[in-house]
């Protein structure tokens, strides 16, 4: 995995267990998957780079009680 984006410096490089399809599905095959980072992360308790980075991204929801 040391040639794909992301997965090069990744804490779980040795133990993932990266699926290229799922990558290719969420846009990029040379990438990590997120489902993977996700079992990656319940497996261990660590967050990898990328599941840090897509956390970052996610806008919280607002629940509105009327």
């Amino acid at each position: 995995m040391s040639d794909l984006n992301g997965c090069s410096s990744c804490v779980h490089g040795s133990s993932c267990s990266r699926c290229p399809g799922l990558a290719y599905l969420e846009g990029d095959m040379r990438g990590p998957s997120i489902q993977d980072c996700e079992k990656s992360y319940a497996r261990t308790g660590v967050m990898s780079w990328n599941l840090q980075k897509k956390k970052k991204r996610e806008i919280p929801l607002t629940v509105v009680i009327a």
